[in-house]
């Protein structure tokens, strides 16, 4: 059996023996310093998944923050121009809130995987893309030849039910990391209460308990939009 190779012009698999690719009209036998590609195997993304998806969700929620304390700074600042009393106080909470803005600018920076794609999203545009070949092939049945058109739509089947296969082996891994993010959306949750008790006791003075707040509310918020990342993918691929 001849061994596929991808058409490098719309990535679907092809005889490297035919003269053209059958699906986009691309030459094949011109391009002859053409490697065969192999699509990434789940195993070599689940090391990945997780920082891909927290660097995401994290590239999100500072966004979200950088916005709010952006409108924190403008509203204290109308404050201090009414000639306040408290002014060192309100001096105080523009520097901490300019310190925080510095922060997490420092902390968008250094993140480097945000922009990537897991397997499960490549495996969902792969669906969709051949889903929409098929109903494209398929309208164009009645004008194509018989042979033709039998040939073009068993390979687009094929490729299809082995992206369904791969889709649904990819969800399994998904649910289990998504499983893990709940437990430890948990855990945070769970520190978080101990932190608001602890203040609350007298163990921790306010400055502390302000700065650990703040570390602990921000994890939360970035673990809950992983899940929720996580989980529209799961249901669009199932």
């Amino acid at each position: 059996m001849t061994e596929k190779i991808k058409c490098p012009n719309c990535g679907l698999e092809i005889d490297p023996n035919w003269e053209y690719c059958v699906f986009c009209g691309e030459p094949i036998k011109e391009t002859t310093t053409m490697k065969k590609e192999e699509p990434p195997t789940p195993s070599e993304f689940k090391t990945l998944i997780k920082e891909i998806l927290m660097e995401r969700a994290e590239f999100e929620t500072i966004n979200k923050e950088l916005e709010e304390i952006l409108r924190q700074i403008d509203a204290v600042k109308h404050v201090l121009e009414l000639n306040v009393t408290e002014k060192s106080k309100v001096l105080k909470q523009i520097s901490y809130l300019k310190n925080r803005l510095r922060t997490l600018k420092e902390q968008k920076q250094k993140l480097t995987h945000h922009e990537e794609s897991i397997l499960l999203e490549q495996l969902i545009k792969q669906k969709e893309e051949l889903a929409a070949k098929l109903d494209e092939l398929n309208k164009m049945k009645k004008t194509m030849d018989k042979v033709v058109y039998k040939e073009m739509k068993k390979e687009l089947e094929t490729q299809y039910e082995k992206v369904e296969k791969d889709l649904k082996e990819e969800v399994k891994e998904a649910k289990k990391t998504l499983k893990d993010f709940n437990k430890e959306l948990i855990d945070l949750k769970r520190n978080y209460e101990r932190l608001v008790a602890s203040y609350k006791l007298g163990n921790i003075d306010e400055s502390e308990y302000n700065v650990r707040k703040t570390e602990l509310s921000f994890k939360i918020s970035k673990m809950e939009l992983a899940i929720k990342i996580l989980q529209d993918m799961i249901e669009k691929a199932d």
